[in-house]
């Protein structure tokens, strides 16, 4: 893990600012060595790993990286946007570890007291949430096992986290994006001697850059999927697919319009009556112009009928 991180690293244009030691970008793990040329060498990086034990809220872990320069230096605001851009949204594929992507949480910036050495230090410290990507397939036969063998087949460019061979460090682009399933919950209909019913809600998280991008997949797949008259289990039995909703943040969705504590206190009774309740008719309409034109109704976007028909 450790040295997949510094490998991203080193080969980005964020390596390319720094100093070099022996050779390399001066990029070093926990503390930089015990070394008097280190204490010239700025811009150096120092990071560490730090792993939890159960994973809280879908983080793995935090990844922590100070960036340290001088006052003489490219400054450490500069840095931070390229280190941001070289971390952010990257799957790593260890050997000995399960599948994880970086998302940017937070960046400090710090200066060290004004003394009588020069050039002052200055840097920044950022945070990145490490969320790992377990596979979801169990016993089979297994509805998610389903759902990662119809989207491989959707799409040769599609990859599917933990089916799909993908490299050990992978940035998802519109051209080569990735998806992964996982099952929120599931429940029994019925059951009898000869059949069990289940029913699941399961969620694809699609991945590659660019809000109009994500839309453009995430129709293109929920048009595949509606269109399958159903997805067969190992042991040919049907998935039969009862619905299909379009979520494009899972995380503000959770803690705001399906936040239970907002239904009780606008008694409302879902998601979208938490919504109607909060703004006015003139607000949702504006809302709603601004989220089309993010989600890709322009001139200039790419056209999602046109899209599919060539998937």
């Amino acid at each position: 893990m450790n040295a997949l991180i510094r490998q991203r690293l080193t080969a980005s244009e964020f390596g390319t600012q720094l100093a070099t030691f022996n050779g390399e970008p001066a990029i070093f793990y926990a503390k930089a060595p015990d070394d008097a040329a280190v204490d010239v060498l700025y811009p150096h990086a120092v990071f560490t790993v730090e792993k939890f034990s159960d994973a809280i809220h879908g983080v793995a872990g935090l990844l922590t990286v100070d960036v340290i320069c001088t006052q003489e230096t490219v400054q450490p605001e500069t840095l931070e946007v390229k280190l941001r851009r070289a971390l952010e949204g990257v799957f790593f594929s260890p050997v000995d570890a399960e599948i994880f992507m970086l998302k940017w949480q937070r960046t400090d910036i710090f200066n060290e007291p004004a003394s009588e050495r020069l050039p002052l230090i200055v840097g920044a410290t950022s945070t990145f949430e490490l969320r790992e990507f377990p596979s979801a397939e169990t016993v089979s036969p297994n509805p998610i096992q389903a759902l990662n063998l119809w989207a491989s087949r959707f799409d040769e460019e599609l990859s599917v986290i933990t089916t799909t061979r993908i490299p050990e460090i992978f940035m998802p682009t519109f051209d080569n994006p990735a998806i992964y399933f996982d099952a929120q919950r599931t429940r029994m209909l019925s059951q009898t001697s000869a059949v069990t019913m289940l029913e699941i809600v399961a969620i694809g998280h699609i991945f590659c850059a660019g809000v109009k991008n994500r839309r453009t997949w995430l129709s293109a797949i929920a048009h595949g999927i509606m269109n399958s008259r159903a997805i067969f289990l190992s042991d040919g039995s049907p998935l039969r697919l009862t619905g299909c909703e379009q979520i494009y943040n899972a995380d503000d969705k959770k803690r705001l319009w399906d936040n239970r504590d907002a239904w009780a206190a606008l008694n409302a009774v879902n998601g979208a009556d938490v919504i109607f309740k909060c703004l006015t008719p003139a607000e949702r309409a504006k809302i709603v112009t601004v989220v089309e034109e993010l989600s890709g109704y322009d001139d200039n976007d790419v056209d999602i009928d046109e899209f599919i028909q060539k998937k």
